[in-house]
């Protein structure tokens, strides 16, 4: 059987939640990336840029992604 990998993106809550989500987010990188799949994880993103860069640069990694992971409480 031929499995397909995707380029997945990992979107969800981060501001206002105990170390951003960070849990959440790797929980569910760690369980893509043992399906095969390579992961874009925002929750990687070092501590320090402003949010203009963070959206710069998490705008690049959903332009390159196959699909888009929701995590819970995403709105």
């Amino acid at each position: 059987m031929v499995r397909c990998v995707l380029k997945i993106y990992i979107a969800g809550p981060m501001t206002g939640y105990p170390d951003y989500n960070r849990t959440a987010f790797f929980s569910k990188a760690k369980e893509l990336m043992e399906e095969g799949h390579i992961v874009l994880n925002p929750a990687l993103l070092p501590a320090g840029l402003c949010q203009s860069e963070y959206m710069d640069i998490c705008l690049a990694m959903v332009r390159s992604a196959d699909a888009i992971y929701l995590l819970k409480g995403w709105d």
